[in-house]
């Protein structure tokens, strides 16, 4: 069987997937929903494209974009694009018609989510970005060396999470400051929200 014979039956097979995930992965009862995105690259990194021989259009780095129910470990949607922010909204915007009800929603501290979140479900959502601060394994000795967690910084951006007994009224919190864990200051487009050195936390309802 040619190789061609087979990328294309590979071709057909994540169309019929695609179109059978799209259509049954609807009116979801999810609870606890976490996104983030998963790297990779077509032909070349984006730095070697320029270089190589023979590279197709859509060569250089590409990105998946994942939401993943925390209980059950369905995917319940995903992106295959780059990483701006119309990827963020135009992934964003779908799964929420995935939803039946309220969700509890985390990202990473990538600052496209903010606005594409608030765009797409407004005060709708629990969202919460869930911050994981790095620093070089001083043990590491490979080309690709493994980063080592020094602390998780939590922020609350919209809503908040279930209470027993009822919910209070939602809420967004404009974050800029590090006196609360709540508080941080978004960075600039393709950057993470990392922690601010000025003090107060403001909040608009």
């Amino acid at each position: 069987m040619s190789n061609n014979t087979v990328a294309k039956l590979l071709v057909d097979a994540g169309h019929a997937c695609t179109a059978y995930q799209d259509k049954a992965l609807r009116n979801l009862p999810c609870k606890r929903v976490q996104m983030d995105e998963i790297w990779s690259f077509v032909y070349a990194k984006n730095a070697n494209v320029s270089a190589a021989k023979n590279a197709p259009p859509a060569a250089g780095d590409v990105w998946t974009w994942t939401a993943l129910c925390a209980d059950t470990k369905l995917l319940v949607s995903w992106l295959l694009a780059d990483r701006s922010s119309s990827a963020a909204v135009e992934f964003v915007a779908d799964l929420r018609g995935r939803f039946a009800n309220r969700v509890q929603l985390t990202s990473d501290g990538y600052k496209p989510y903010l606005a594409a979140v608030d765009d797409v479900f407004g005060l709708d959502v629990d969202y919460a970005m869930l911050v994981k601060l790095y620093g070089a394994d001083p043990q590491a000795e490979t080309r690709y060396p493994r980063q080592w967690g020094d602390d998780v910084l939590r922020m609350l951006v919209t809503g908040g999470p279930p209470v027993r007994g009822g919910g209070g009224m939602p809420q967004r919190i404009m974050v800029n400051s590090r006196s609360s864990p709540h508080c941080a200051r978004p960075e600039p487009d393709n950057q993470e929200t990392r922690p601010a050195s000025a003090t107060g936390c403001r909040r608009t309802d």
